[in-house]
């Protein structure tokens, strides 16, 4: 009010100042009424202002201390000859955020259409160059398996190589959605304008999978290097040196290594990736070629074709996929998409098949 009352009286001095006298009181009235409305509205401005600072405080915190996210994933799958079913693949909660100064974060995450945790883990970052992580997370081997969650992954379905080499669905016996507990070290060199020209990784971890001990002495190495000459450009190549049980022997060779690219412009993607592994003496290979075109509208256009042979020493362990799909993002939220695998099978015993797997993902 008294903000209010000195505006009035700086008014009346300036009407008398510029000749507005008694003789013309309509006149300052109007001014008088007019500063009353636009003091209201400084008011009302100011009350809102104080508002949505303290919104904003209370949304700070979290933004910055306890992040909350996570998605549902389900659809329908058709298979020929064996599958007709519609399925939850699935249903994520997330929490993560900043502990001290973005030095030091965590996270959280649980799934819960196979209920377990997913990430469970603690970063110290000091610098770009080395940063520490310890607890249960993504390993560093390969481009997709780290640098592709499932929101993000152009398929519904990982290639064929990763989830039999790369501890999703592996060969070894382990799957861990490409997860193990252990530490990490991690950092980048060279930095450009929105990126770093030199990524590396190295992990020590125990080689059992998630949520569960190590099961013998050994430990899993696990190092990757990834070059970005250009922006849009990347260049990776993964080693992981293991020993894991398998029927008899508690330390049977589990090892693999692996390189890849990949092209990311605004209209195109493409990526291709190539790994090896050696289990109990047996040896495996797999490969997949992705490309993927952006059109205006949050669509893309794919194509996949990929390859597994399980035994290179034996004739009838290869398995041979040729992709199409499409992801739409008609909302921020909401994700649909379709795609259609033929698989061709070296062994003939077994024919050929399709199939067609839709998928929705709701976003929060």
């Amino acid at each position: 009010m008294k903000i209010k009352h000195l505006c009035i009286a700086a008014a009346l001095s300036a009407a008398a100042l510029t000749g507005v006298n008694a003789q013309q009181p309509e006149s300052l009235q109007a001014q008088i009424e007019s500063l009353n409305a636009r003091i209201a509205s400084l008011e009302t401005d100011l009350a809102e202002s104080r508002g949505k600072a303290g919104g904003s405080g209370a949304k700070s915190f979290f933004d910055e201390h306890l992040r909350i996210s996570g998605y549902v994933q389900v659809g329908y799958e058709w298979t020929e000859d064996t599958a007709s079913t519609f399925f939850l693949k699935r249903a994520r909660f997330k929490v993560d955020g900043d502990l001290w100064r973005d030095k030091l974060d965590y996270c959280l995450q649980i799934e819960f259409a196979s209920p377990k945790v997913v990430d469970a883990y603690v970063r110290f970052k000091p610098m770009a160059q080395v940063n520490a992580q310890l607890g249960q997370f993504k390993i560093p081997f390969s481009i997709e398996n780290t640098e592709y969650a499932p929101l993000r992954a152009e398929f519904i379905e990982y290639p064929l190589a990763l989830r039999k080499l790369v501890r999703m669905d592996d060969v070894c016996g382990i799957s861990s959605t490409g997860r193990d507990i252990g530490a990490q070290l991690y950092g980048s060199f060279f930095e450009q304008e929105g990126y770093h020209i030199l990524n590396y990784s190295v992990a020590v971890m125990n080689g059992s999978g998630i949520n569960k001990l190590d099961d013998n002495k050994s430990k899993d190495l696990i190092g990757r290097v990834m070059l970005r000459p250009i922006k849009n450009l990347l260049v990776s190549g993964s080693y992981m040196w293991s020993e894991v049980p398998i029927g008899d022997n508690p330390y049977a060779e589990a090892s693999r290594w692996g390189v890849g690219a990949e092209y990311d412009c605004p209209r195109f993607v493409a990526r291709s990736e190539y790994v090896v592994g050696r289990t109990a003496g047996i040896d495996s290979h797999g490969a997949y070629v992705t490309a993927g075109y952006k059109f205006d509208a949050p669509f893309v256009a794919l194509a996949r074709w990929e390859f597994f042979d399980e035994n290179k020493a034996v004739h009838g362990y290869r398995q041979t996929n040729y992709a199409v799909g499409v992801d739409y993002r008609p909302l921020k939220y909401l994700r649909m998409q379709l795609n259609y695998t033929y698989a061709v099978y070296s062994d003939e015993s077994r024919h050929n098949i399709s199939g067609i797997n839709f998928m929705l993902s709701g976003i929060f």
